[in-house]
């Protein structure tokens, strides 16, 4: 990442130019879309006369010029007009205008993605302010070729270009961006029990991610992959509503000849991109303290009319904090089990601030949803770890349907012990927790009892631990623990 630095560096000495012409939290919609196009741009120069040379051999009256177009350029996308940023620097009297012209020249899919940064206004007043040649000029000095900056560091550029924009504003960082050491973490979860499938050659999995952001997640996830099987190809699907934040995951994934139109733009709560797909994998690291007030009444909607048919049947969080909406969003993207055929199933991972582990009343819509995900044995392994922190503390939550589920439909005990004493401390580290080693069944179900008599949150942590295991006869119904 020190060549990142490096770049963020020479990218925020750009955006010091625009003190006094723009307030700093306004600084991010000025830079980040000409850090797109100049990605976009250095990509496209290799073939760039190729390009222009197939577009002067096809017919005025062609309709669809952008696949061919596409082939020439080596990219699922193009740009068909003479300039390039370089280009740009010949005629400083005419750089609005020729940039627009730059920009009307790149294929449909771009279009739509420069659209969401509502760049003529920004060309036009940065014009106005005698600011644009002096940013174009300096862009055209900044290499972003992907033989020079990875697809990961590219998103590192980005995610660290956001974090620095959020302070201007005064926002939290957390809401913008997730470590990659968390990612990294998240995506061996995701990945841990299916070594044996992943390995073999040719295998095809797709993901997904319903906060998707710049597609940081989806990106470290598929250099993971091609790193465990350099022949296994990951599909990445996403939703993202802020703009910004869409226009650079898909620009990154036409770069990378993914297909872009598996990321979608809106509301995930209220207008479900993918709402007949299921995933093998999903990860998100959805927004803290998100309040769907807004919107509650589609939401309640769906909840009231559809109830398990839907995706929010277990119930519904309180409106301050919409995170638990999110992970029932994520559980309804899961591919069903078959447990006779011993395969199916998806994995989740979601990271979460402390507030959807232990907010709400018994009875209430959190407490509600958090013991459907257990006693449906769907919580595999919660944790709190260091890794996982930007600016607050977090929570780590995998939750997995396995491909081949034991005879009680839980994951049997493991070193239950010592999972029990770790897990329990890390939940509740004031309190005392000595689990006996070697103890004999039923001081194992006496001590469990005790802990969830004493500690109600720690009944996740037993549920992971496989020590109590729900009897099970309607799977989405009250299930006694034994």
């Amino acid at each position: 990442m020190a060549q990142g630095n490096g770049k963020v560096a020479f990218i925020w000495q750009i955006a010091n130019q625009l003190r006094g012409a723009y307030k700093g939290h306004d600084y991010g919609k000025v830079i980040l879309p000409f850090v797109v196009l100049r990605r976009l741009d250095c990509a496209l120069e290799d073939t760039k006369d190729a390009v222009l040379t197939r577009a002067a051999f096809l017919p005025a009256d062609l309709e669809n010029r952008d696949p061919v177009l596409n082939k020439a350029a080596g990219y699922k996308f193009h740009n068909a007009s003479k300039f390039t940023f370089e280009k740009l620097l010949g005629d400083e009297a005419n750089v609005a205008t020729n940039l627009q012209a730059y920009v009307q020249g790149f294929s449909a899919n771009v279009v739509d993605i420069v659209e969401k940064f509502d760049l003529d206004q920004t060309i036009a007043k940065l014009q106005e302010r005698n600011l644009l040649y002096g940013i174009v000029s300096k862009f055209a000095d900044l290499d972003l070729h992907p033989d020079e900056v990875s697809s990961s560091d590219m998103g590192d550029i980005y995610e660290e270009l956001i974090r620095k924009f959020a302070e201007q504003s005064n926002e939290t960082a957390g809401e913008h961006f997730t470590p990659r050491d968390a990612i990294e973490l998240m995506v061996q979860l995701l990945f841990a029990t299916d070594g044996d499938h992943l390995a073999r050659p040719g295998t095809i999995v797709d993901m997904y991610d319903p906060a998707c952001g710049t597609g940081g997640m989806l990106a470290l996830a598929d250099e993971h992959l091609h790193r465990m099987n350099s022949s296994a190809r990951l599909v990445p699907h996403g939703q993202e509503w802020n703009d910004e934040s869409y226009a650079i995951c898909k620009s990154d994934m036409l770069i990378k000849g993914h297909d872009a139109s598996n990321i979608a733009f809106g509301n995930t709560f209220t207008e479900d991109a993918f709402p007949a797909k299921r995933f093998d994998y999903v990860i998100a690291n959805p927004p803290y303290g998100l309040e769907w007030d807004g919107y509650a009444k589609a939401i309640r909607k769906e909840h009231n009319e559809l109830g398990f048919h839907g995706r929010f049947g277990p119930g519904l969080p309180t409106v301050k904090d919409g995170q638990l909406l999110f992970v029932l969003h994520m559980i309804s993207k899961m591919k069903p089990c078959d447990a006779a055929a011993g395969r199916g199933g998806s994995r989740v991972a979601v990271v979460l601030n402390g507030s959807p582990l232990f907010s709400g009343q018994a009875g209430g819509g959190e407490s509600e949803i958090r013991r459907w995900i257990i006693e449906n044995d769907l919580l595999e392994r919660p944790s709190s770890d260091s890794a996982l922190s930007t600016s607050d503390t977090h929570g780590h939550c995998a939750a997995a349907r396995r491909r081949r589920p034991s005879k009680f439909g839980c994951r049997p005990p493991r070193d239950a012990c010592g999972q029990l004493t770790h897990l329990a401390h890390a939940f509740a580290p004031d309190a005392r927790v000595d689990a006996p080693s070697g103890a004999s069944g039923a001081r194992w179900f006496a001590t469990c009892r005790t802990l969830v008599r004493h500690m109600p949150h720690v009944k996740a942590v037993l549920a992971a631990t496989g020590i109590f295991r729900p009897r099970c006869g309607d799977r989405r119904g009250r299930c006694r623990w034994r």
